[in-house]
């Protein structure tokens, strides 16, 4: 796999102790509300957390926060509480959901490579029933 730029973000708020996303990609980086930085750090050590400036309100200006700070780099931003990815290029009736981070991270990945190589500023995954 060609190795990108990407950085994975997750904002998040109010769940310092149940980011399920961490089981899944354990090497993104928590964004966070500065007075809820102190309790993610706690509960989560190993991982990168960010504090949210604190006239930073809402998740669109923490979105929008978020695209500044990586202006200069590729940047996915995830949901905090996903439990699995989806394949949607399957064969027949068969559905595959993928929890294995290292799947998990190439599927970004080539994504974020076929995204680039088409030219395309933003991509998203959407959960689809």
């Amino acid at each position: 796999m060609t190795p990108t730029t990407i950085k994975i973000v997750c904002p998040s708020k109010g769940r310092a102790d149940n980011v399920r996303t961490l089981k899944l990609i354990p090497t993104l980086s928590l964004v966070v509300p500065y007075d809820e930085a102190d309790d993610y750090r706690k509960n989560y050590p190993d991982t990168e957390v960010l504090a949210i400036p604190e006239r930073i309100k809402g998740i669109t200006p923490t979105r929008q926060w978020i695209l500044e700070l990586y202006a200069d780099e590729d940047v996915f931003m995830i949901d905090d509480d996903v439990t699995s990815v989806r394949r949607n290029f399957v064969f027949g009736d068969q559905e595959i959901s993928v929890t294995d981070p290292e799947t998990i991270h190439d599927i970004i990945e080539t994504t974020t490579i076929i995204a680039r190589l088409e030219g395309a500023k933003v991509f998203s995954f959407s959960k689809i029933l």
